[in-house]
Parts: structure tokens; C-alpha cells; sequence
């Protein structure tokens, strides 16, 4: 951090006379787990399962010199894993030509709008997701091309590792203001290979992502297609040879962010779906809605995905990666999700915060998980991957969770959290699957 904090302050001399606005952002994030106990046996795994929260630590810092007509971005950030290790995050330029922006660079953050997320830093922030909103617009499960659909550069293979320029075109009319780009990414690294993987993950190698955002009389609308290479074998064909072939996805997804009565109330709905070598493998709807009035907060997420019979063969039996952050190993507290899946599933979370003062906030966060449908698998018939799902009856699962955010500063603050996870999956086949976890977990958080 130190090192990266030199070389930003001798690029700030350096650029703060040849730009009009210069800014340097550091956001650092520690968590940790003050105490857990443990009930079930998960996997065969007994007690051994931590927290969602439990992690290590994360910090960026971001350098951004903006002029009228090109600004530079850069971000450095330290591995979760081992922190003296800092890569580079983002390295890149936007250069405005009236209604033309032209975007190029390495990157691997997303830079979607955002707006249709219907989040604000001070609830779902110091969370990072694993209570409040790693759940993201777009397909619940884990291996669906639509997951995140709204962000060109999510779910793509490989970390800082992507080569993307963008085109914007801006335009004022009568009926509002239109926004139409065009994302190209590349990500030709080892990792990203369609021949180094067997199943389905992400988007590889070169893609492309097609975005519209309208304002309109009655609101804004905001609509998704994404196309490329995905990260497949092609188990559903009976050549062996065809195996590690390329698989061309779309995914695709349409929002609405209507103008509402009601003051302080902000709503989003809309849909999305995708398509792997051309069959329709996946849905799915959200819901979003917030709303705030001086020190109290609501936000509500709900969202409802489906796997169609050819999902089933393409994704096989994908687990969700957004919903409930229940403990399954996943110990950085960004993606914890369970790894059982349905053919349906659905995910709601209810998040209320009061500010008592300046100092002491309060947050109460419920979550679910409702697994619906079949259980998803294949068998072969003729040489091809079918579907073979199984009976199921519904499982949910629970959490509930209290934080008190204790702040030194505005933006400097600690968040002391009591957790109840509270699971059955797969209980009607095997009730040793069932378990609950109550945790301790703690957070601190400092950003400049």
C-alpha cells in the first residue's frame, strides 16, 4: 500500500498541472470473524465451515486525471490472498469528441451504469455483497452467460487481464436523452483458453456488449445484449472432437426505472435470458426497489431464475452464486452462495438501516433462498447429453443478521454484525445436509 501510495503522489506533481481535475481514492476493507458456532454436518464437512465473512483483506487505491476532453483511470489493488502482492486493476483512457466518448484499456472493473441497481454506498457498501448486493441484475446462477448481464466486463474469464474499447454516442431529443455503446473485450490469456476448461464459466477470449440507456418522459430504460465466445465443452454433442470447440453465447436483458409519486421511492423491474450454440438455456426477472426518507433506508432485491431442459445440458447443474450468503467454504465473503441447485430458483432480500446519529447507525438484513423445481442432471441418449432431473421437494434457506456501524469518521467506520444462517438443502433426501451457523463477524472499512 505504501508503495502504491509513492507513485501515485509523485504522479500526482507530476500530472495535477496538465489536467483540470485530479483525484486519488484509497478504500481499504478487513474482515474477520470474532466468533462462530457451528450445528450440522454439510458435505460430510462437520464444523469445518467458517463464515462468510471471514477473509482477508482488500484494498484499492484509484488515480483519475480528468480534462475536458481525455481522462486517465488507473486502479492498483493488493491480492485478497497474500497482501504484498499489488496489480494493476484498471489502466485506462475516455476521450470525449462532443457526443462521441471512445473508451480503451486494460481493465477488469466493471463499468456499467449502475443506476438500475437501486443501492447507496452507506447500506450496501461496508456489506460487499455477501448481506446486501453481490446480487447484481441478471440470472441467479453461477454459470449463466446473462449473470450480471448489465455490466459488459463481468463474468469474464481471467483477472486485469481484459482488453476492452467502448464507443458512446450521446443524443438530446425531443422524447429525453439516449445513450447507445458498444463494448469490444478481448482476454486471450491461459486461464481464459475454452480449451483449459471443462465446464462453462464465463465469457472468453473476444466478446461483444451492446447497451442502450434512455431517459424518458416516464423514466429510464435500460436494455442489454452481450455475444461472444463462452467458456465451454460441448458435452451435449456425441463428437469427442467437437468437445473443446467454441460455443457462441448471447445474453441479453431489459430494464425499467419508472418515475414514481412517491418522493424518496425508487423501483427498477425487468428481465433477462441467455442462449449457448443457439438454445435457450436460461431466464430470469428482478425486482429492485429503495426507499429513503431522512435517517431511514429500505431496500428490497428479489429475483427468480429458470433453467430450460437444454440450460440443464449446457450450464448442467449450476449452483447460484446470488441470494443467501450462507457459510460454504467460500471464505472472501463476495460470492457465498450454496452450491445445491434447482431448476428454478428464487432469492429476496430486505435490508432497513437508521442512522441514529453521525456516529452510530443501526442495520437489519433478512435473506432467503427458495430452491424450486427439479434438481438439475443429464444422461445420455444416442450419443447426446439430455436432461434426467430430479424430484425435489422445496427447500429454503435462511438468514438473518444485526450490524451496529460505529463511525470514527464519515467515511472511516466499523460495522459489528450478530448472524443466524439457518439451512435444509437437500434435507428431504438427506437431513445430516441440514445446518445452522451464528457468527460474530466484524468489518472495518476506511475510504479517502
Amino acid at each position: 500500500m505504501k508503495k502504491i501510495v509513492t507513485a501515485l503522489t509523485m504522479g500526482a506533481l507530476v500530472a495535477g498541472s496538465a489536467f483540470a481535475d485530479f483525484t486519488v481514492n484509497a478504500n481499504y476493507r478487513q474482515r474477520a470473524t470474532l466468533y462462530a458456532n457451528y450445528e450440522g454436518n454439510v458435505g460430510g464437512k462437520g464444523f469445518g465451515y467458517l463464515d462468510a465473512y471471514q477473509g482477508s483483506g482488500t484494498d484499492n487505491l484509484t488515480m483519475k486525471m480528468k480534462g475536458d476532453i481525455v481522462t486517465f483511470d488507473f486502479m492498483a489493488v493488493t491480492d485478497e490472498a497474500t497482501t504484498t502482492k499489488i496489480r494493476l486493476k484498471n489502466v485506462d483512457a475516455e476521450v470525449k469528441l462532443g457526443p462521441v466518448t471512445l473508451f480503451g484499456g486494460i481493465v477488469a472493473d466493471g463499468k456499467s451504469n449502475g443506476a438500475y441497481r437501486v443501492k447507496n454506498d452507506c447500506d450496501a457498501g461496508a456489506f460487499e455483497g455477501t448481506d446486501f448486493e453481490y446480487k447484481k441484475l441478471g440470472s441467479i446462477y453461477a454459470k449463466s452467460p446473462s449473470l450480471f448481464v448489465d455490466n459488459p466486463l463481468q463474468n469474464v474469464a481471467g483477472a486485469g487481464e481484459n482488453l476492452a474499447a467502448s464507443l458512446k454516442y450521446s443524443l438530446d431529443a425531443d422524447f429525453g436523452k439516449l445513450d447507445l455503446s458498444g463494448w469490444y473485450i478481448s482476454n486471450e490469456s491461459s486461464t481464459s483458453s475454452l480449451k483449459a476448461n471443462t465446464t462453462p464459466t464465463t465469457w472468453s477470449n473476444h466478446s461483444l456488449s451492446f447497451l442502450a440507456d434512455a431517459s424518458l418522459g416516464f423514466g429510464k430504460v435500460e436494455a442489454i445484449v452481450k455475444v461472444g465466445d463462452y467458456n465451454t465443452k460441448k458435452e451435449w454433442e456425441s463428437d469427442a472432437d467437437a468437445k473443446t470447440e467454441e460455443a457462441t453465447a448471447v445474453a441479453f436483458g431489459a430494464y425499467v426505472q419508472p418515475q414514481l409519486p412517491v418522493p424518496g421511492l425508487t423501483l427498477t423491474v425487468g428481465g433477462n435470458g441467455s442462449l449457448i450454440a443457439g438454445a435457450f438455456t436460461d431466464w430470469g426477472v428482478d425486482l429492485r426497489a429503495r426507499y429513503a426518507t431522512g435517517a431511514l433506508s429500505i431496500s428490497s432485491f428479489h429475483a427468480f431464475s429458470g433453467l430450460t431442459d437444454d440450460g440443464v445440458v449446457r450450464l448442467g447443474g449450476t449452483a447460484a452464486t446470488k441470494g443467501i450468503a450462507l457459510s460454504t467454504g467460500n471464505d472472501k465473503g463476495k460470492d457465498a452462495g450454496t452450491a445445491f441447485s434447482c431448476t428454478k430458483v428464487m432469492s429476496n432480500n430486505l435490508l432497513v438501516r437508521y442512522a441514529i446519529n453521525e456516529r452510530f447507525a443501526v442495520t437489519g438484513i433478512f435473506a432467503d433462498m427458495i430452491w424450486l423445481g427439479d434438481v438439475p442432471g443429464t444422461k445420455t441418449e444416442n450419443g447426446e447429453k439430455v436432461a434426467n432431473n430430479t424430484d425435489v421437494d422445496t427447500q429454503i434457506d435462511l438468514r438473518f443478521s444485526a450490524w451496529l456501524q460505529i463511525y470514527a469518521a464519515k467515511k472511516a467506520y466499523v460495522n459489528i454484525g450478530l448472524v443466524e444462517s439457518i439451512s435444509n438443502v437437500n434435507k428431504a433426501n438427506d437431513a445430516d445436509n441440514a445446518y445452522h451457523v451464528f457468527a460474530v463477524p466484524v468489518i472495518f472499512r476506511v475510504q479517502m
